[in-house]
């Protein structure tokens, strides 16, 4: 901001006093007094600049408060895209946890088929093996009579 000022006050220096004076040169972060700068400027010059310095002011305050509603309306857009991304991974989560339940209740019901069918196999197993011992032996004991 004192570039441009510097650079505004150089150029209309320049302008005003290339006729008859001498042209005087401000580097980067020199300071100046207006005081005595603005007697070389012709008065509609010194009147440019001088109002220049009383709006400066105004405008950075535009400025900055558009920037501010830009990154208010930013950061509301952000906070908004949070809030669905987050709804979408509970879903997600919500969806996976129902399929994991789903497939943890398919095996346990696989594995109760299983067990029962084994338990009967084993069961009938048993009974049979003694039922054919039983008979093997009646035989056994008639023919020994």
């Amino acid at each position: 901001m004192i570039k441009k000022l510097i650079v505004i006050i150089v150029l209309c220096t320049f302008c005003s006093t290339v006729c008859a004076q001498e042209i005087k040169l401000y580097k980067a972060g020199t300071t100046l007094s207006l005081t005595e700068d603005l007697h070389c400027m012709t008065n509609e010059v010194a009147l440019k600049v001088s109002t220049k310095l009383k709006l400066l002011p105004k405008e950075c305050e535009l400025k900055i408060s558009e920037i501010r509603k830009l990154s208010d309306i930013e950061i509301d857009t952000l906070e908004r895209k949070l809030v669905l991304q987050k709804k979408e991974s509970l879903s997600i989560i919500s969806e996976k946890d129902k399929a994991v339940d789903q497939i943890q209740l398919a095996s346990i019901d696989e594995i109760s088929k299983i067990e029962s069918s084994l338990w009967w196999k084993i069961a009938l197993g048993v009974l049979g093996g003694a039922a054919v011992g039983a008979g093997v032996t009646v035989v056994v004991m008639t023919f020994m009579e």
